[in-house]
């Protein structure tokens, strides 16, 4: 019959298993040559307006003291690059740049791209926050969405959780019972927000990103954090979900996320509501929400001039399927 799996538990395994993990072992580069780009691989538009936003923070400020970053999976590096490469030369010199990655692939990547006595690499946040004194600038750009998703669907009464049958066979969808506990703990609202869902509509909850950030807040002082990716606020459940896989920068839906577990990536839209209020629970102020146009629009206009820049800008493409979140951990009075 099979082994019978979550999806969250199935995506854990076929993102960060140790040995097959598409993270861990399989992920061949982001960008052209990947099976996924990400904006600051086609662009430093969005580095850049990252850079102004942080030197513009009081907590970065001075001419002495050095300033900390600590940038959560960072991809090839290019956002690192472009990043301290639109800060001054003196802003620059103080700068501590901190990497945290799980994926060893994309860290010899990063460390190849990355050189100088002012990168540092981590393998948790813990590690980052205590090389940092606890006071730090956090960027986590498409994180969020890397993080294994619970999937809910309606049966037409009842939510039910998704999870699949993997055997000698195709892979089958099956229905769970949820864990109502552990969604409540996280998403108190979110069976009433969904009371109106349709007979096979399916939405995902990111708990295992909300149960990861309560692991680390506590040790953070001080700072702001700055979170980017793709989805919306308030999320409705839709026909199928938002769930698909990458291969070879083909978007893949239905049974085909299952196949080749461990050589394509996995993903889910990311609810910006769901990251407002976990920020919310651990103590973390709400700056900022809005689309990835309007924060490079305000902080780089120059930047999203040229072309490719202009149209991760644009509104309507990805300057608005992209969000960005600002939030703070203000200091102990």
């Amino acid at each position: 019959m099979g082994d019978v799996y979550t999806v969250e538990q199935f995506m854990r395994f076929a993102l960060y298993h140790p040995r097959v993990g598409y993270y861990s072992r399989r992920v061949r580069g982001i960008g052209r040559r990947g099976d996924f780009a990400t904006s600051p691989t086609l662009s430093p538009a969005l580095a850049v307006a990252a850079a102004q936003w942080a030197r513009s923070l009081p907590c970065n400020r001075g001419l002495v003291r050095a300033w900390h970053v600590i940038e959560v999976g960072a991809g090839d590096g290019s956002l690192a690059e472009a990043f301290c490469g639109a800060l001054g030369p003196m802003c620059r010199a103080r700068l501590r740049y901190h990497i945290v990655e799980a994926s060893p692939p994309l860290r010899e990547i990063q460390a190849r791209r990355l050189r100088g006595r002012r990168f540092r690499w981590h393998g948790d946040m813990a590690g980052a926050l205590a090389a940092s004194g606890g006071r730090a600038t956090i960027i986590a750009n498409e994180v969020a969405d890397a993080f294994p998703a619970t999937q809910w669907e309606w049966s037409g009464t009842r939510w039910r959780e998704v999870g699949v049958r993997l055997g000698d066979g195709d892979p089958e969808e099956v229905a769970l019972e949820p864990d109502m506990g552990r969604a409540l703990r996280w998403c108190p609202e979110c069976v009433q927000r969904h009371a109106r869902a349709l007979a096979g509509d399916r939405f995902e909850m990111h708990l295992s990103y909300a149960e990861w950030l309560a692991s680390w807040a506590p040790s953070w002082a001080r700072g702001a954090m700055l979170t980017i990716d793709y989805g919306g606020e308030d999320l409705v459940p839709r026909q199928g979900g938002s769930l698909r896989a990458y291969w070879h920068h083909q978007s893949l839906k239905g049974l085909d996320i299952y196949l080749r577990p461990g050589r394509q990536d996995l993903t889910a839209d990311v609810d910006f509501a769901d990251l407002a209020r976990w920020g919310e629970i651990l103590g973390l102020r709400n700056a900022w929400s809005g689309t990835q146009s309007d924060f490079i629009r305000n902080w780089s206009p120059r930047a999203a001039r040229d072309p490719i820049a202009a149209a991760l800008a644009d509104p309507r493409g990805a300057g608005g399927a992209f969000r960005v979140l600002d939030q703070r951990r203000e200091a102990a009075r």
